[in-house]
């Protein structure tokens, strides 16, 4: 922290804990995805595995680039720096970006469901608005931007229904965002096959005990 001509100048650098933090949930989210699609479409289309094999593999090599793309995206992050001083905010590393604080016209903070800062949300005027987040020092953060705006700007806050850092949260969530395509494509595949949907077939009609007789013998 600096002391400037313009008053107080504060440094915000990115978590790193934060950065590892998102690598982990997203590569448990794919782990979870895979095993979810694996899973159901061993359950559904056992009798003929092979049709769906190529496309779990093109899944698995999608989720491969991807883990590839994010993890270079959260690693450029951590050299994410915002400067904030009393007239200016300054976002450094990777894309540069500044606004002056006169030109703020709302702030929405969005909070955990365990009530530490998530995302500040910075409206603009003329401007779309800046989304800030990943920070370490954030509850900082926020009130030394809150202190440094014009008066009559009242921040909206809003709270997470659920624990979205919960390990639990991504595991189920991918396990049904695996399973639900391959069980709606079985679902499809039977509609399409004039099977109908399973649970609207007719019940098996019921057969006669082996001593009835169904048939009369003609007389003399």
């Amino acid at each position: 922290m600096e002391q400037g001509g313009d008053g107080m100048r504060k440094e915000f650098a990115t978590s790193i804990g934060e950065m590892e933090r998102r690598k982990r949930a997203f590569r448990t989210l794919a782990a979870s995805l895979m095993a979810g699609a694996t899973l159901a479409s061993l359950a559904l289309f056992r009798d003929s595995i092979l049709v769906v094999l190529p496309s779990l593999a093109a899944l698995a090599v999608l989720l491969a680039l991807s883990d590839a793309l994010f993890r270079r995206v959260f690693e450029n992050s951590k050299e994410t720096v915002v400067l904030l001083t009393g007239t200016t905010m300054e976002r450094r590393g990777g894309r540069h970006q500044a606004l002056r604080l006169a030109d703020i016209t709302g702030v929405s903070v969005k909070r955990t469901s365990r009530g530490s800062v998530r995302e500040v949300r910075i409206d603009l005027s003329g401007a779309g608005p800046v989304f800030i987040n990943g920070l370490h020092g954030f509850e900082e953060f926020r009130e030394s931007l809150l202190r440094s705006l014009r008066g009559g700007i009242v921040p909206r806050e809003v709270r997470e229904p659920l624990d979205f850092d919960h390990p639990l949260f991504y595991v189920l969530f991918g396990g049904l965002a695996g399973a639900v395509p391959v069980t709606a494509m079985r679902l499809l595949l039977q509609l399409g096959e004039g099977g109908g949907w399973p649970w609207s077939r007719p019940p098996p009609a019921a057969s006669s005990p082996p001593w009835a007789c169904t048939s009369s013998v003609a007389g003399p």
